[in-house]
């Protein structure tokens, strides 16, 4: 194939918030920056956005000697602006999830308005496990590759006239949508990544490595335990990547390992933890992990290779709620993880949780907030990354709802946004029960923040905090 390929990441999306929870937001961003300014120091991280696993497919095709554009998708980009970039391109691929489903879709409405021989290539989550809808309800779309893309869309792109032999898509032929089997085989090491796809200097952006792909837990919200196994990627690699990084960014800059759970396979960390403390790179690292995977070594050899902040999967603090969504954890295995923390590092704990999973009710809500509480006066957490649950398409929620006690009220995948009005019901507790909830338990985060801060809402408020740390009020972003 001697045309090019375009390929374009949607990796933000904007999101209407109401001006009253917008102000909340606003300060709990503010309380966040200057809380990690205390506790770390220097914590620079940029703003613009990419998706890493676009970039891998580009870094892929291109070093199997296949033309290609990249361009990261901005609402600001004129139809002018695609029409040129198609110049010589005959397949498109663009990656999507659940929220950014209807901008890929404009995307490609448009593109053929343009050439109608240009072949629209979609991949992400959402189109994965609802692919057969997807082509049989947008004309626009030619194929959808479900899993990982970069062995199927080089096969794709090999066999354009063919896609009957490849594996891993689902497509239209006439008025037939066809699915053809899965790709079992994967890649077993990751493509290096090429930097140089992105237009904007390194510095803008806020960048993600991945050191391993895959879950093996069976969470019942997540799609990561969709893949095939977990698979690490050579330490050597890693460092490679981490010392590219490190001669184009400043001092000082962060870099997050956005693995599921990059301690999860203790002995391969152990041995990348103890190579990036030998590298001595100018950079800062955090990383997100399961309060079960934390050990007193591990989080040694983190903070010994210069991780400054771990973010901790809990989702929600009752049992009850963590046993329906087979989480494999309990509420006191994650304190003593935030304890484990506490007396071997001085790291920053941030906790992720879930507002409205399946199994709440006011009893749990009222368990979570007094928890929640409870945490913060033992100085256990410093940050909570709170939002609104989403059963979002290929989670066994969202193919099985009644199961797990919800009825989904719409499918406006624009309204499937963790900040959003929720999209579903419990059998205990409503949309609206849900959603006042949320705000609730962010006023909450952000007393304890004003709290460790020693500051008044109104003297926040008045701090001066650059406008671009705030850029989450507007723009949610996709992993």
């Amino acid at each position: 194939m001697n045309e090019q390929v375009l390929l374009i990441d949607i990796p933000t999306y904007r999101q209407k918030i109401q001006s009253s929870h917008r102000k909340l937001l606003g300060l709990i961003a503010k309380a966040e920056v200057l809380l990690q300014r205390k506790h770390i120091g220097v914590f620079v991280r940029g703003h613009d956005m990419y998706s890493r696993g676009l970039l891998s497919i580009a870094s892929y095709l291109e070093r199997h000697g296949i033309p290609v554009k990249y361009s990261v998708y901005e609402q600001s980009m004129t139809d002018e602006e695609l029409k040129k970039k198609l110049e010589g391109v005959r397949v498109v691929g663009i990656t999507c999830v659940t929220p950014t489903i209807h901008i890929a879709l404009s995307l490609c409405r448009l593109i053929k308005t343009f050439d109608q021989q240009v072949v629209c290539v979609l991949g992400g989550p959402h189109v994965w496990f609802l692919d057969k809808e997807t082509i049989e309800n947008h004309p626009e779309v030619d194929v959808v590759v479900r899993g990982e893309g970069e062995y199927a869309f080089l096969d794709l792109l090999h066999h354009i006239n063919e896609l009957h032999r490849v594996k891993g898509v689902t497509y239209r032929d006439g008025c037939r949508t066809l699915k053809n089997e899965d790709r079992l085989e994967v890649e077993r090491e990751f493509p290096t990544i090429n930097y140089g796809f992105l237009t904007k200097p390194l510095q803008s952006y806020a960048h993600n490595v991945m050191a391993t792909r895959g879950c093996p837990n069976k969470c019942s919200y997540c799609v990561d335990n969709r893949f095939r196994g977990v698979r690490s990627s050579p330490i050597e690699d890693i460092i490679e990547e981490l010392n590219f990084l490190n001669g184009s960014l400043k001092k000082g800059t962060v870099v997050h390992f956005c693995d599921s759970d990059l301690l999860l396979k203790k002995h391969w960390s152990s041995g990348l933890l103890r190579k990036i403390a030998q590298e001595k790179f100018d950079l800062a690292f955090s990383c997100d992990a399961r309060p079960d995977s934390v050990t007193t070594e591990l989080i040694r050899k983190l903070e010994l290779a210069n991780f400054r902040e771990i973010n901790l999967g809990f989702e929600d603090l009752d049992n009850t709620v963590l046993e329906c969504l087979d989480k494999g954890l309990k509420f006191e295995v994650a304190i003593q993880a935030c304890e484990t923390v506490r007396k071997n590092s001085d790291l920053m704990i941030k906790v992720y949780m879930m507002a409205g999973l399946p199994g709440s009710s006011r009893e749990t809500e009222y368990n979570n907030s007094k928890r929640l509480q409870h945490l913060f006066n033992q100085g256990l957490i410093d940050l909570v990354s709170l939002r609104i649950f989403v059963p979002y398409p290929g989670t066994k929620i969202f193919h099985n709802p009644r199961k797990f006690g919800i009825s989904i009220l719409t499918r406006d995948w624009q309204q499937y946004d963790r900040f959003s009005f929720p999209v579903y019901r419990l059998s205990a507790l409503n949309e609206h029960e849900i959603y006042s909830y949320f705000w609730k338990l962010q006023a909450l985060v952000l007393r304890n923040y004003c709290k460790k801060l020693g500051m008044t809402l109104n003297e926040l408020a008045s701090f001066d905090v650059d406008e671009e740390s705030l850029d989450y009020i507007y723009q949610n972003y996709v992993r």
